[in-house]
């Protein structure tokens, strides 16, 4: 466990990760059936860009932007980054980045997903609260905020009718910007890679013959 050696196990559980796996076996990814180990080095980025909501990728867009615009405008520099509240953002992001680069030049066997890269999420999450937060500050000032906000809760909405609409399968959820949605990713992707589905579907198969 990390918490045992948080500077040495996190290493080694890379180089594990780097040479083990349950393979070999076939994945289907962008329509083509492709052998574990030789998934492009995309692999993990492109489910996360498709499975993400859109909204997430709304607000990192948004808290970009606002980092841009800090430097340029001098309110910040450099060294900022290395105190205070900026530093746990570097952090937050670092702990997002690096898993994901590291995945992409080492190109570890992987399957299901990002199922293994889930650790992720979290701090993905806190970025993307701090984010909207900023937002939420520049609403009555900024016509290009305003029409973020907008955007974010349009898209918090979809989002929410299309969990609700795959309940209680929601893991199979591809979002409609880059994934096209669950109906056009099931011909591309996997989905439902657990099988949980698979009794309701001999039940409707039943049910329809």
């Amino acid at each position: 466990a990390a918490q045992a050696s948080p500077l040495l196990q996190p290493i080694r559980a890379l180089r594990f990760t780097s040479r083990s796996g349950l393979g070999p076996f076939d994945l289907l990814f962008e329509g083509r059936l492709i052998s574990d180990a030789g998934l492009p080095w995309y692999y993990v980025s492109k489910y996360l860009l498709i499975t993400l909501p859109e909204f997430v990728f709304v607000l990192l867009g948004a808290g970009a932007i606002f980092a841009v615009t800090g430097f340029m405008r001098s309110e910040w520099g450099i060294r900022d980054l290395l105190r205070g509240p900026r530093l746990v953002v570097v952090i937050l992001l670092v702990a997002v980045v690096f898993p994901i680069a590291y995945a992409a030049v080492a190109a570890p066997l992987d399957y299901d997903e990002v199922r293994h890269f889930l650790f992720v999420l979290p701090p993905l999450a806190v970025v993307g609260g701090l984010s909207a937060a900023a937002l939420q500050r520049r609403l009555s000032r900024s016509w290009l905020a305003r029409a973020a906000g907008v955007a974010v809760v349009a898209s918090i909405g979809v989002t929410a009718v299309d969990m609700l609409q795959l309940h209680p399968y929601q893991y199979v959820y591809f979002n409609r910007a880059f994934g096209g949605g669950v109906a056009h990713a099931a011909t591309l992707y996997e989905t439902d890679y657990w099988g949980a589905s698979l009794k309701e579907g001999v039940d409707w198969l039943v049910g329809a013959y």
